[in-house]
């Protein structure tokens, strides 16, 4: 298994092995979401709980997921993990679609500890790079340069780390 990208204190991922756009993963899932905000991923997938556990907001409900659960989605499909039980393991297949990315759809429940920062770009440091990245209502994807994350308007998937206040930009 090798390391992908993992998400401190959130998500660790492990690829088993990909095949053209199909990958195969374990994702040891560490917490519920950071943030308020429903999301999509963008490319479909398929959990498949080994060990452990969720709980999950999705399609104006939610739902638990135990041990052999099998969830399918696809990339347009918001959903929010709401609680996590320890040792969550699942195995996670991905078809990846590269027309579509994160989004964030809407709130859900308390915002309680939410990232109150003001509008701005921020400089971040992510997976061990210092990159600059636009904060508004949630994080952006970073970039290299103020310019480029200004401009940026998909959505992070790291809403958990905080940065340093470097500028101002327009509503």
């Amino acid at each position: 298994m090798k390391p992908y990208k993992h998400l401190k204190g959130y998500l660790e991922r492990f690829t088993l092995f990909r095949y053209g756009r199909l990958h195969f993963r374990i994702h040891h899932i560490l917490s519920a979401d950071q943030t308020p905000f429903l999301h999509t991923h963008p490319f479909h997938y398929i959990s498949i709980i080994l060990s452990g556990g969720y709980t999950e907001y999705f399609g104006e409900k939610t739902h638990e997921h135990t041990v052999g659960s099998v969830i399918v989605r696809k990339n347009t499909d918001p959903h929010r993990i709401l609680s996590v039980q320890n040792g969550t393991k699942t195995l996670f297949l991905t078809w990846v679609t590269p027309e579509y990315h994160w989004e964030f759809k809407g709130r859900y429940g308390a915002s309680d500890g939410w990232i109150d920062l003001p509008r701005g770009i921020y400089k971040r440091t992510l997976y061990g790079v210092d990159k600059f990245s636009k904060f508004d209502v949630y994080w952006h994807k970073s970039s290299d340069s103020v310019s480029g994350a200004a401009s940026e308007t998909n959505p992070s998937i790291d809403q958990q780390t905080k940065g340093t206040f470097i500028s101002c930009i327009e509503n």
